[in-house]
Order: C-alpha cells, then sequence, then structure tokens
C-alpha cells in the first residue's frame, strides 16, 4: 500500500473559510472552500484531499509571496474512489 504524507507537514493552515449550498429536494450541496496558511517544507506537485463521498469539480490554487499573488496551474484533478 502507498504511503501518504498529510497537507499538514508541507502546509500549516491558519483559516479555513467555508460556503455550502443545499439543495434539500435532491439532497445534494455545492461549495467553496478556502483555506489560507503558511508553506512548512519545499512545496509539493501533488495535493491529496481526502474526499470520500464527494467529487471535486475545480480548483484554484493560490501563492501569495511578498504581496503578490499569483494563479497555481492544475493539471488534473483525481478522484480515488478509496481515499
Amino acid at each position: 500500500m502507498a504511503s501518504h504524507t498529510r497537507i499538514t507537514s508541507q502546509f500549516k493552515p491558519d483559516e479555513y473559510s467555508l460556503d455550502l449550498s443545499l439543495d434539500l429536494s435532491s439532497k445534494q450541496f455545492s461549495g467553496e472552500l478556502q483555506i489560507t496558511g503558511h508553506r512548512r517544507s519545499h512545496p509539493s506537485y501533488r495535493i491529496t484531499l481526502h474526499q470520500v463521498g464527494l467529487k471535486i469539480n475545480a480548483a484554484q490554487i493560490f501563492r501569495v509571496e511578498k504581496g503578490y499573488k499569483t494563479e497555481v496551474p492544475i493539471t488534473r484533478i483525481v478522484h480515488h474512489k478509496k481515499r
């Protein structure tokens, strides 16, 4: 089995902002999550988020350094059914 690294070993979250829209008739929801924080180690080319039962359709990552905000390109989003 492959080993997994926790995101907190590379990134220290400072604040989470979650905005959800609920559809009670279909029993589904959609939303946005914003995590701000500080880098703890060298950046990784992969970020793994636990998403059992969820489907992530889009993502954006921004790097803020010395007051400048730069979007980090995302090449793909992979959904693992077991993780």
